[in-house]
Protein backbone atom coordinates (compact mmCIF):
# COMPACT_ATOMS: atom_id res chain seq x y z
CA UNK A 1 0.00 0.00 0.00
CA UNK A 2 1.26 3.12 -0.95
CA UNK A 3 0.38 6.88 1.07
CA UNK A 4 -2.02 7.44 -1.42
CA UNK A 5 -4.06 4.52 -0.21
CA UNK A 6 -3.27 4.78 2.83
CA UNK A 7 -4.65 8.08 3.19
CA UNK A 8 -7.73 6.67 1.86
CA UNK A 9 -8.25 4.10 3.24
CA UNK A 10 -8.36 6.02 6.30
CA UNK A 11 -11.16 8.25 5.32
CA UNK A 12 -13.05 5.25 4.23
CA UNK A 13 -12.77 3.72 7.79
CA UNK A 14 -14.03 7.08 9.13
CA UNK A 15 -16.81 7.49 6.80
CA UNK A 16 -17.86 3.88 7.98
CA UNK A 17 -18.25 5.63 11.59
CA UNK A 18 -21.49 6.57 11.08
CA UNK A 19 -23.31 3.07 10.55
CA UNK A 20 -21.72 0.45 8.88
CA UNK A 21 -19.63 -1.92 10.06
CA UNK A 22 -15.95 -1.34 10.65
CA UNK A 23 -14.16 -3.95 9.46
CA UNK A 24 -11.42 -4.53 12.47
CA UNK A 25 -8.65 -6.74 10.27
CA UNK A 26 -8.53 -3.45 8.02
CA UNK A 27 -7.83 -1.51 10.81
CA UNK A 28 -5.17 -3.86 12.07
CA UNK A 29 -3.33 -3.59 8.57
CA UNK A 30 -3.21 -0.50 8.61
CA UNK A 31 -1.63 -0.18 11.88
CA UNK A 32 1.09 -2.53 10.45
CA UNK A 33 1.77 0.65 8.20
CA UNK A 34 1.87 2.96 10.83
CA UNK A 35 5.02 4.44 10.05
CA UNK A 36 3.36 5.83 6.63
CA UNK A 37 0.02 5.78 7.76
CA UNK A 38 0.51 8.24 10.93
CA UNK A 39 2.70 10.62 8.84
CA UNK A 40 -0.34 12.09 8.21
CA UNK A 41 -1.98 14.00 10.56
CA UNK A 42 -5.75 13.76 8.97
CA UNK A 43 -5.14 9.97 8.77
CA UNK A 44 -3.73 10.36 12.93
CA UNK A 45 -7.31 11.93 14.05
CA UNK A 46 -9.38 9.38 12.13
CA UNK A 47 -7.60 6.83 13.77
CA UNK A 48 -8.64 8.34 17.03
CA UNK A 49 -12.15 8.32 16.17
CA UNK A 50 -11.81 4.89 15.55
CA UNK A 51 -10.26 3.81 18.71
CA UNK A 52 -13.24 5.90 20.38
CA UNK A 53 -15.75 4.49 18.48
CA UNK A 54 -14.65 0.83 19.47
CA UNK A 55 -14.18 1.44 22.92
CA UNK A 56 -17.81 2.26 23.23
CA UNK A 57 -19.34 -0.64 21.57
CA UNK A 58 -19.77 -3.92 23.04
CA UNK A 59 -16.48 -5.12 21.54
CA UNK A 60 -14.83 -4.92 24.47
CA UNK A 61 -11.67 -7.40 23.75
CA UNK A 62 -11.02 -5.52 20.28
CA UNK A 63 -11.51 -2.53 21.60
CA UNK A 64 -8.55 -2.78 24.28
CA UNK A 65 -6.28 -4.87 21.85
CA UNK A 66 -6.61 -1.77 19.24
CA UNK A 67 -5.91 0.52 22.11
CA UNK A 68 -2.95 -1.35 23.40
CA UNK A 69 -1.59 -1.94 19.65
CA UNK A 70 -1.72 1.82 19.96
CA UNK A 71 0.65 2.69 22.48
CA UNK A 72 3.32 3.53 20.22
CA UNK A 73 1.35 5.83 18.25
CA UNK A 74 -0.08 7.87 21.14
CA UNK A 75 3.62 8.61 21.97
CA UNK A 76 4.66 9.72 18.12
CA UNK A 77 1.77 11.91 18.01
CA UNK A 78 2.94 14.22 20.02
CA UNK A 79 5.81 15.21 16.99
CA UNK A 80 3.12 15.61 14.57
CA UNK A 81 0.08 16.95 16.22
CA UNK A 82 0.04 21.08 16.56
CA UNK A 83 0.84 22.37 20.11
CA UNK A 84 -3.42 22.37 20.90
CA UNK A 85 -4.34 19.02 20.38
CA UNK A 86 -1.27 17.21 22.41
CA UNK A 87 -3.17 17.25 25.39
CA UNK A 88 -5.89 16.09 23.65
CA UNK A 89 -4.08 12.66 22.87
Amino acid sequence: MNKKEIKNNASKASENLSGSVIRLEDMFKLLSQWDVFFQSVEAAYHWIELLHYHAECDDWVMAAKLLDASDDFRRNLHNTLPSEHKAEV
